[in-house]
């Protein structure tokens, strides 16, 4: 158990560092779920948002600690209220398997500055909905390399 936790520890941190290389402190992260619906869930630091703001150290919107109550970390939202809550980057969680959307088409979603600078990432709602140490893990692990990944995409 001991060898396990460590290597847990040891991956967390490494991904954590490669991230907030990338993403420094100063810079917002929302995390969402329904992609470009009418019915929108912002996370705070509970359920989806656990992996982010807990596991990787990223920073909420202010408007998002200020809103969210600890004991239900998540609020449902409308579209025209997005621009509140926007971070500089933005994950959206979605059911991967039958939706993806084109957020620049979408009214509201286009004047977000994290989709103008293609800093929108949309991952599957299911595998990031669970908490235990082994989920909580995998999801660090692949939003890193989102991040990575569009780091790579972007300097070419």
């Amino acid at each position: 158990m001991k060898a396990w936790l460590d290597d847990y520890h040891q991956r967390v941190a490494k991904a954590k560092q490669t991230v907030q290389n990338i993403i420094s402190k100063n810079q917002t992260v929302t995390i969402l779920a329904g992609g470009a619906k009418n019915d929108i869930t912002l996370y705070g630091n509970g359920y989806t948002g656990r992996s982010f703001y807990d596991g990787l150290g990223l920073t909420p919107p202010p408007k998002v600690i200020n809103d969210m109550d600890p004991e239900k970390p998540w609020l449902q939202l409308s579209p025209e209220l997005l621009t509140e809550y926007a971070g500089d980057y933005i994950f959206v969680a979605v059911d991967k398997a039958t939706e993806t959307y084109d957020y620049k088409s979408e009214p509201v979603w286009k004047t977000l500055d994290a989709v103008q600078n293609d800093q929108i990432f949309e991952i599957d709602g299911w595998s990031f909905w669970f908490s235990d140490p082994i989920s909580i893990l995998g999801q660090i692990e692949e939003v890193t390399e989102m991040i990575v990944q569009q780091v790579k995409k972007n300097k070419r």
